[in-house]
């Protein structure tokens, strides 16, 4: 598979899954859900709908886009839920580090904001890219390839979201 083909397995239905999961918050769409997972480990915005339709979304989509990235059903739905859980699973440890070090939930440190933005851009990108290598076929090279260009598709993403105001900040 070429690296684009990657891409678009790993990328393209997170993007849909996690800007129709922002659309789904700003809505306060299934407000049930909308319980912390751990408010002082994590902060109040990781909360269980997050952590439930992320995952969901992204089988979801990757199962819808199956036949274009040449998957069976089995693997779509099992990479979607998988990179979907590897998504939300790897913010974690950088909001227990920003609420240990008093930053607010949704608020950025003003000491180290360069380093905390690239963190908060980079995170969930890291934890994907190396699921997708550990349950795929692909050189680790081609590993690293994507988690640089994930980092950026967050940046531009966040970009959009926050100009279409589906996202309040960057």
């Amino acid at each position: 598979m070429s690296f684009s083909h990657h891409c678009w397995v790993v990328i393209f239905p997170l993007i849909l899954s996690n800007a129709l999961h922002m659309w789904l918050v700003k809505k306060d769409v299934l407000a049930v859900l909308n319980r912390p997972i751990w408010e002082w480990g994590f902060g109040k915005n990781k909360t269980i709908r997050g952590f439930f339709l992320v995952p969901m979304f992204n089988m979801t989509f990757l199962f819808i886009c199956h036949g274009l990235f040449d998957l069976n059903t089995t693997e779509s739905l099992i990479f979607g839920v998988i990179l979907g859980c590897c998504y939300v699973l790897a913010e974690l440890p950088n909001s227990f580090m920003k609420r240990r070090l008093g930053i607010a939930s949704g608020m950025s440190s003003q000491q180290s904001s360069r380093m905390f933005l690239i963190i908060d851009k980079s995170d969930s990108a890291l934890g994907v890219s190396i699921a997708y290598f550990l349950l795929s076929d692909i050189a680790l090279l081609t590993a690293v390839e994507l988690f640089f260009c994930s980092v950026l598709v967050h940046i531009l993403f966040s970009h959009l979201l926050v100009k279409l105001r589906i996202k309040s900040s960057f």
